[in-house]
């Protein structure tokens, strides 16, 4: 086990208004002004904040800890943040999974699993259950499952729809609920069953699952996506119609009186332009409320809208890590604007998988109806590095297949790169990752 070690200081609210309702963390000038990709909410209210950088930052009422270690420290990978109903914290990453309980820090990953010894299982989601027991999703090797005694394997050769999982939820109704680059798993009284477009789910690329308290199925796959009573739904919030923009669904956050909160992004920055100064990204967060959409951009207060990360509170205040800090958002004192539910349809990429990958990835995108349709791939410079189609294409969800290598056929090096789907006036921008 490692202890932690606390650095308790005063938190400082940077900005603050009672018009927009949003107000900016100020910690320190490493944490304002970097990129805020994992902000979480324990049942206690207590706010954890994972910047980029391996910043680890604990807030509870008005103090502020900042986290470091006297030994190595687990969380310069850590990528997801959950807590079980004891708000116990766990924290996964690049072979990472960590407890901590209050006190103590304790690796959760054994030796070998299954017989098989350790291997690199990246950490992409998390589920603590109430009887101790432990649901991890990796992105190459399906679920990591710990029944409170020992730890197993869930793959595709078990039942499981991919090895590629992308996150895992559960209602109070016993359904475990998994999305992965390749559908929706289900798991009930021991069986599995799996879910795809051809069973009519919007999209394959299920990056997100949510369960509210009436056990309704919420999934990002690009677009939200509703599933009641077998029948699904997708919405669009209208900010694609305000800005003209193809934006993507980034976070789904459900409040404790059942409100549906829906984070959305458009654009990237260059890697030569500093995250605070980029102009290249647009979006927002929204709530549904009453059966409205209602919507917060920079028009409405919110000071960032390359939003990254969200999060609501029990008591209903929401949390917002941006490209550019993190800011606490209380709808009670803001002005909000309804927006408009019927919007044109565009093209989007729905996801891509594996991601990260080596060689070769498969890219899924949803044409509403037929058009001509360019992709093309881009490194983080904005320079042309490939195209992939420019044709004419049907309505329906495609896909294509990209190798890893240029438009002379030459192999690419690892790094970031973003797929740019062209379709008319709109435009869509997925970013993907290659590690050779």
């Amino acid at each position: 086990m490692r202890r932690m070690v606390l650095l308790a200081f005063t938190l400082l609210v940077h900005f603050s208004s009672a018009t927009t309702g949003f107000s900016q963390y100020k910690f320190d000038t490493v944490i304002e002004r970097r990129l805020i990709p994992y902000v979480e909410v324990d049942n206690n209210g207590v706010v954890w904040i994972n910047g980029d950088g391996g910043n680890l930052f604990r807030i509870e009422g008005d103090e502020t800890s900042k986290i470091s270690y006297d030994d190595f420290p687990p969380f310069l990978n850590s990528e997801v943040i959950a807590f079980d109903s004891s708000n116990t914290a766990y924290f996964g990453g690049t072979v990472t999974l960590y407890s901590y309980d209050g006190n103590c820090w304790k690796n959760l990953l054994p030796d070998s699993i299954g017989g098989e010894p350790f291997i690199n299982y990246e950490i992409t989601a998390i589920l603590a259950e109430d009887d101790g027991s432990l649901w991890a999703g990796t992105f190459i090797h399906g679920l990591l499952h710990y029944n409170g005694e020992t730890w197993s394997i869930i793959d595709e050769t078990s039942g499981l729809g991919s090895n590629d999982v992308r996150s895992i939820a559960k209602g109070t109704d016993g359904i475990l609920w998994v999305g992965t680059s390749k559908g929706l798993s289900r798991f009930y009284e021991g069986e599995w069953n799996n879910l795809t477009t051809e069973d009519g789910v919007p999209g394959n690329y299920i990056a997100e699952v949510v369960v509210d308290k009436d056990n309704v199925l919420w999934c990002n796959v690009g677009r939200l996506a509703r599933y009641k009573d077998n029948v699904w739904t997708t919405y669009d919030t209208g900010l694609r119609a305000r800005f003209k923009r193809d934006l993507l669904v980034n976070n789904i956050a459900i409040s404790p009186q059942g409100e549906v909160w829906v984070s959305e992004i458009h654009g990237y920055c260059p890697a030569n332009i500093s995250k605070c100064d980029c102009t290249g990204i647009v979006g927002g967060v929204s709530v549904l409320r009453d059966g409205k959409w209602i919507s917060y951009t920079k028009r409405e207060g919110l000071p960032k809208e390359g939003v990254k990360s969200l999060a609501v509170a029990p008591d209903g205040e929401v949390y917002i890590g941006t490209i550019c800090g993190c800011y606490k958002f209380d709808p009670d004192q803001a002005l909000a604007v309804e927006t408009p539910t019927e919007v044109v349809p565009e093209p989007v990429i729905l996801g891509n998988y594996p991601n990260p990958f080596n060689p070769v990835t498969t890219i899924q995108y949803s044409v509403p109806k037929t058009s001509n349709i360019e992709i093309e791939i881009r490194n983080t410079m904005g320079q042309f590095v490939r195209k992939l189609s420019n044709t004419k294409v049907s309505a329906g969800i495609h896909e294509i297949v990209w190798n890893g290598k240029d438009d002379g056929g030459n192999e690419l090096s690892s790094g970031m790169y973003f797929v740019v789907l062209k379709g008319g006036v709109s435009r869509s921008i997925k970013q993907i990752l290659l590690i050779r």
